[in-house]
């Protein structure tokens, strides 16, 4: 059902990574300026401690800059925005297909393109947290959308979450798109960013989006058709890691385990899990 974008992942050049990064951090501390640290604090704010995202304050880019230059952190997030952007912007993905959000390792031309872009939207709650922090300090003053703004996220009551056992950092569930209806607000979220920025295609950005929910309203259908041949009683999961309960809330399942503990992947699972 969700259509996917075939221009979303960025092109490299497989130059050493090592090479290329005391290169790109000698850039981003000769640009630094007061409001790049005005910047780096707001967007500071995103990094997911609290169950309380917001959305930035954006403004319009000038008409003779061109598409937008859009990047995203992950691919699903690509892929949604792309939806919304259209032929409208130029965005770029970071995280390849396939690739671990969790543990993906920041690179020159990752720092680089969030230097160039007008906006790069981000998850919340720092799904990407070998990403997020590198490229808070290259992003000059390029704002920070996180698109999970709005969503009440699930909170660890445990204390397993990223920041590991009896932690008080990173306790909400970032994996919220596993629930279509927050994919809808991910949807309103990169609307509105898209129109602030670029208010003269405000109009195809609105048709877009509404499109774009129309389809995740069907998946959401597809879903409660197909989990109705399962009995209330019988639906239980165990997962690798604590992913899914975003999707247990919203169809009405029990995850009674996970291998990995906490919601990262990074995490080491017992010999007994």
């Amino acid at each position: 059902m969700l259509k996917r974008v075939s221009n979303a992942i960025a092109q490299r050049r497989p130059a050493p990574f090592w090479i290329l990064w005391p290169l790109a951090l000698l850039v981003a501390a000769c640009t630094s300026n007061a409001g790049n640290e005005a910047a780096i604090q707001a967007r500071s704010e995103i990094a997911g401690r609290h169950n309380d995202l917001v959305l930035p304050d954006l403004e319009a880019i000038p008409v003779d800059a061109g598409p937008l230059k859009i990047v995203a952190t992950t691919g699903i997030i690509g892929d949604v925005a792309s939806n919304i952007a259209g032929d409208d912007a130029d965005i770029s993905v970071l995280m390849a297909a396939n690739q671990d959000p969790h543990g993906y390792q920041t690179t020159a031309g990752d720092l680089r393109l969030a230097a160039d872009a007008d906006v790069v939207f981000v998850n919340g709650w720092r799904l990407e947290e070998g990403l997020l922090d590198d490229l808070n300090n290259a992003a000059g003053e390029t704002p920070f959308v996180p698109v999970s703004a709005g969503i009440e996220g699930r909170i660890f009551t445990d204390g397993a979450g990223i920041g590991g056992q009896g932690s008080e950092q990173f306790r909400v569930d970032s994996h919220v798109w596993l629930a279509p209806s927050n994919v809808v607000q991910w949807v309103d979220n990169i609307e509105l960013a898209l129109i602030a920025l670029d208010p003269n295609n405000a109009g195809k950005y609105r048709d877009r989006a509404e499109t774009y929910r129309e389809h995740l309203s069907e998946l959401e259908n597809y879903y409660n058709e197909r989990l109705e041949t399962i009995e209330p009683s019988r639906r239980v999961m165990v997962t690798n890691h604590d992913a899914f309960g975003y999707f247990a809330d919203e169809f009405g399942f029990e995850v009674v385990g996970t291998v990995l503990p906490g919601d990262s992947t990074l995490a080491e699972p017992a010999s007994r899990d």
